[in-house]
This record gives structure tokens, C-alpha cells and sequence, in this order.
């Protein structure tokens, strides 16, 4: 405040107070809106809070809307080959984390974590989901700052949500893999044997269909559309799990 308040000044023009404060070499003067001099000091320096931790060059794009400038990180994504349904849910994290950010002048870690934490409270997002949306967030504030459009990324500036530390997980015994599929209905089987002996996703199990599986060949052919790298290949079949496919 002591560094702020030698380049802020505070001045009356009738009843209301006014500023008149440089940021980045430029002059920025307005209006407070308010007779009094305790809220007008809180008013600037709320405002000089807002410009210089947005990063924006008010004098040159400050007043740019953000929602076009998403919109073309978007289509750039798009050409670059990112894959249409991820790109779709960056929008949506996008539309959801910005929503108080109209120009690049009110880019700021406070209206952007402001943003996130109402979307975080209404879709119950976990703290581990609120820190990847914070990831999307922050690519999309680099993007700005490589087009010189922004100083700095304003989201790297919002603290991460702390996280339940992870469960150890491990693979079933040969012994409880039979077990389940002894105790499972047959389609529900057979599709926890592929699952166990080729090592499928289950987004790739459940897009998988019969003219993937060359029962002949011994193997299943994995689409590039249904897998996670878009990449075709063919994973081997081992015996038993023909044999279960066989009995389906």
C-alpha cells in the first residue's frame, strides 16, 4: 500500500472522489462513485489490485473481450488435432471459469478462482477435478501470455485444492478373477475376462463389437476412434479368454 500510494492519487471534483494512478507507464484516472474517503481508499486500491495482478496492458488490449479470444484457443486447438470431445469439455471449463472475467482487464486470480469455486460448489467437483479444471485454466492464460496479450498468468496465482492421498490399488489374484466370473452372469463374464486377459479400457470394452474380435486370428482389433491414444492396434487373445468369448 505504501508503494501503491505513491503513484495513487485520491481527488475530489464536486461530492465524489476520483483517482488518478499509473500502471505500466500509462495514466489511468476515474471515478470512485463515492462521497467518502475510507470506502474511496478501499475502492483504488481494489482497483489497482485489479490491474496489475490481471497482467493486462489496459493501454493496449485491456478492454478485449474473453470470450472471443477463448474461442479461437479453441479453433486453434481444433486445428492443431486435439480431439473434438476434449476440446468441447475445455469450453465447458472455459465458459464455467471465466464466467466473471468479461475483459482481460478483470483476468484475475480472484475472479477466476471466484469463477471455478461456483462451479466447483454446484457440480460438487472433487478437489482432485477443481485442480485439473485449474490446469485448463492456466493453459489457456499461457496461451495469452504467448500471444503478448497478458504479463503474466493470472491462474498459476490460485492455490490448489489440497487432495485425499490416493488408495493403493491392486491387481486381483488368479484365484478371485475365477471366483468373480464363477459368481457373474455369462455376457457380465465374458466381459471381465477380456477386460482381465487383454487389458482393455472400459470406455474401449464398452464401444468394443464383434467385428473387432477375429476369433481366427486370435486377436481384437482396437479402432482408433474408441481408443484413448487414437491409434488402431491388435492385442492377442490368450485361450482362456476365447473360451470364454466362445461360450457368449
Amino acid at each position: 500500500p505504501a508503494d501503491k500510494s505513491k503513484r495513487m492519487q485520491l481527488f475530489k471534483r464536486g461530492k465524489t472522489w476520483h483517482m488518478d494512478h499509473s500502471v505500466g507507464g500509462v495514466r489511468v484516472r476515474r471515478s470512485l462513485k463515492t462521497q467518502h474517503r475510507r470506502e474511496a481508499d478501499k475502492r483504488a486500491l481494489a482497483i489497482v489490485a485489479d490491474l496489475e495482478l490481471s497482467g493486462a496492458e489496459p493501454w493496449r488490449c485491456g478492454s478485449l473481450k474473453v470470450a472471443p479470444l477463448v474461442r479461437q484457443y479453441l479453433d486453434q486447438l481444433a486445428a492443431g488435432g486435439a480431439d473434438p470431445r476434449r476440446v468441447k469439455a475445455r469450453a465447458r471449463v472455459l465458459a464455467l471459469g471465466l464466467c466473471r472475467c468479461p475483459t482481460l482487464r478483470k483476468l484475475t486470480p480472484q475472479r477466476i478462482a471466484a469463477g471455478l469455486n461456483a462451479a466447483a460448489a454446484a457440480y460438487k467437483w472433487a478437489p482432485t477435478t477443481v485442480n485439473c479444471y485449474r490446469e485448463t485454466l492456466s493453459a489457456f492464460c499461457g496461451w495469452l501470455l504467448r500471444q503478448g496479450l497478458i504479463r503474466l498468468n493470472p491462474a498459476l496465482r490460485i492455490p490448489k485444492r489440497p487432495t485425499p492421498p490416493r488408495v493403493g490399488r491392486r491387481a486381483l489374484t488368479a484365484e478371485e478373477l475365477q471366483r468373480l466370473l464363477r459368481g457373474s452372469p455369462l455376457r457380465r463374464a465374458s466381459c471381465y475376462a477380456v477386460a482381465a486377459g487383454v487389458g482393455l479400457r472400459r470406455c474401449e470394452l464398452a464401444r468394443l463389437e464383434w467385428a473387432d474380435v477375429d476369433m481366427g486370428g486370435g486377436v481384437i482389433r482396437l479402432r482408433a476412434a474408441i481408443t484413448k491414444e487414437r491409434r488402431a492396434s491388435a492385442l492377442p487373445i490368450s485361450s482362456w479368454v476365447a473360451a470364454w468369448l466362445t461360450r457368449w
